[in-house]
This record gives C-alpha cells, sequence and structure tokens, in this order.
C-alpha cells in the first residue's frame, strides 16, 4: 500500500501501477536470492525525483558538501547498518542437508536465468549512456555497474554450485510455505482494486479481503485494521496537500446512469 501511496503521488497516473506491478513479480522472483522486494521497488518509485534532486544538488553543491550534511550522513548509515546486516544474515546461513542440496542443484540452469538476463539489461544501459555528459551519465553508470557486479557475483556463485547462492530463502515450514502464483495473485489483486476504484477505496477492499482471507482475522478486527491504516494515508494526502486520481471505474461516474 504505501508503493502503490508513493507511486501515485509522482505522476498521478493509474497506469505507473501496472509497473509496480511488473517490477513486483519480478521482486519476488529474486526472492530467492535473498533480495530486499521493498527496497527494489521503493528505488524504482523513488529514482526518477533522487536523480533529479542528485543533479540539481551537484550543481549546487560539492561532494564533499553534499556528504556532509546531516540528512545524507543518517542515510548513509541507515544503508550501511541494512547492508551489514544483509551480509553478516548471508555469511551466517547453513547450508541444508546434501539431498536438499543435491536437488535444488538440478535446478541450476533454470536458476541462472535471472541473473543473467539482468546482466544483459544492466550492460546496455552502461553502453546506452556512456556517450551522455559526466552529469547525465552519472546515476545511471554508478547504479548499472553496482547491478552488473552484483549479478557477475551471484553467476560466479552459481557455476560454482556455492549452497549459499542455492540455498532457497522461502520459508518451507508448512504453516507459511505459498506458491511463486499465489503470491503474484495477491499482487495482481492489490494493484487492480487500487487501478479500478481508486487508491482510498480499493486498498480499503484490498486489505479487506486480505486479512479476511488470509489472517482470518474477525470482522472488528478487520474493520479497525482497514479504518486505521486508511485514516494515516488520509491524514498524510491532507498534510502533503496533494490529491490522489480516480480509479478508472469511479472516473466513468457510473452513479449518472441511475
Amino acid at each position: 500500500m504505501a508503493i502503490s501511496f508513493a507511486t501515485l503521488q509522482i505522476n498521478r497516473d493509474p497506469r505507473d501501477l501496472f509497473l509496480i506491478l511488473l517490477f513486483g513479480v519480478i521482486g519476488v522472483a529474486m526472492r530467492r536470492f535473498g533480495f530486499s522486494r521493498p527496497a527494489f521497488l521503493i528505488g524504482f518509485v523513488l529514482q526518477q525525483n533522487l536523480e533529479k534532486s542528485l543533479y540539481q544538488t551537484a550543481q549546487l553543491y560539492s561532494l564533499t558538501d553534499f556528504l556532509s550534511r546531516p540528512i545524507v550522513l543518517i542515510l548513509l548509515a541507515v544503508v550501511l547498518l541494512i547492508l551489514g546486516a544483509s551480509i553478516k544474515q548471508q555469511m551466517t546461513k547453513i547450508a541444508g542437508n546434501p539431498e536438499e542440496i543435491d536437488r535444488i542443484r538440478q535446478t541450476r540452469p533454470t536458476q541462472l536465468v535471472l541473473p543473467a538476463l539482468l546482466a544483459v539489461f544492466f550492460a546496455a544501459a552502461l553502453w546506452m549512456v556512456k556517450d551522455l555528459q559526466p552529469l547525465g551519465r552519472m546515476f545511471p553508470m554508478v547504479a548499472g555497474g553496482v547491478g552488473l557486479a552484483a549479478c557477475a557475483v551471484i553467476l560466479l556463485q552459481l557455476g560454482r554450485g556455492a549452497p549459499s547462492a542455492l540455498e532457497d530463502s522461502h520459508v518451507t515450514g508448512p504453516r507459511y510455505s505459498v506458491s511463486f502464483w499465489h503470491t503474484a495473485a495477491w499482487l495482481i489483486a492489490a494493484v487492480l482494486s487500487i487501478a479500478c476504484f481508486g487508491f482510498f477505496a480499493g486498498a480499503a477492499l484490498f486489505m479487506a479481503a486480505f486479512l479476511t482471507v488470509e489472517a482470518r482475522a474477525k470482522p472488528w478486527a478487520v474493520a479497525l485494521g482497514v479504518v486505521s491504516i486508511i485514516g494515516v494515508y488520509l491524514f498524510l494526502t491532507y498534510q502533503s496537500g496533494t490529491f490522489l486520481p480516480d480509479g478508472w471505474v469511479l472516473s466513468l461516474n457510473p452513479w449518472d446512469y441511475f
């Protein structure tokens, strides 16, 4: 909901939600590599304004002044903390039993597809921006270079058959074990609901359905959760003075026909 809220605030275009859906499905596929889906989606949502703000800041401040600003130091500390915790978690993983490792290794050709495709995209991005001015190519080259290096590490680990790369990050307990398409179906339902009925009505309908079906919450708990969360977003919208677009169904004004 937070990602959809931020997406609609940028361009006020419900079609952006379908791009979020595409990247969300890719993020679910990347879950087995221990990749953070929220970070992936939030980065996509914020990248346009972030890149523009970075260029404006670079013209007003030197690199030293930019890095010494309090907000930048706080964000860097948060990034380093999260990155360090993620690396520590990956390094302390214990490999599963040999039979499970052998079974996962049989799927290695399929596992190579996603990082290989991402590596091609990152390499193409680096090639496309190579003739731009230094300031114009700085942001995409840094992002593309880091992404390409990460893909190279994953491909190397998969090629060597390292258990840490082949280990599935899904929770395998019977209570929480869900399929890829089960998760993707809920993502599609959330996007379609918001695109059709607008953010507030669509989000309320989706949360009510999700809490009822998945969480099996009682009706009073569902109502309390929906009202509380929607109330927070209404407050944020009021304080920021923004206007979120109506959904496609509501924009047709169906009540005019009655």
